[in-house]
């Protein structure tokens, strides 16, 4: 039997521990790229090549997080874990 990917959405990500998985937005394929922009507008997503826990580098840093753990509130992403939130700013995956 077969598994579906979770949905996945993205939050601000405060410090970044030694050992984390960190890539920047440019080694992202182009569907990762394109998840992860419509995830930082507060769209959750399945997203191939992301993994909960992982942090992407753009003009912000993100945390991969899954959809489920993740509350929809006025525009923002309000994680459980550490109260961090994407600030409801313009996604810049997506931008070359």
């Amino acid at each position: 039997m077969s598994r579906t990917a979770p949905k996945l959405s993205v939050r601000r990500a405060g410090p970044v521990r030694p050992g984390a998985t960190v890539r920047h937005v440019d080694q992202l394929s182009d569907g990762a790229r394109e998840a992860l922009a419509s995830m930082a507008g507060g769209e959750p997503r399945r997203a191939p090549g992301l993994e909960p826990g992982e942090v992407v580098v753009s003009v912000r840093y993100y945390r991969v997080v899954r959809a489920e753990r993740a509350e929809r509130i006025g525009g923002r992403i309000e994680s459980e874990e550490a109260g961090a939130a994407t600030d409801g700013g313009r996604p810049t995956a997506g931008r070359r």
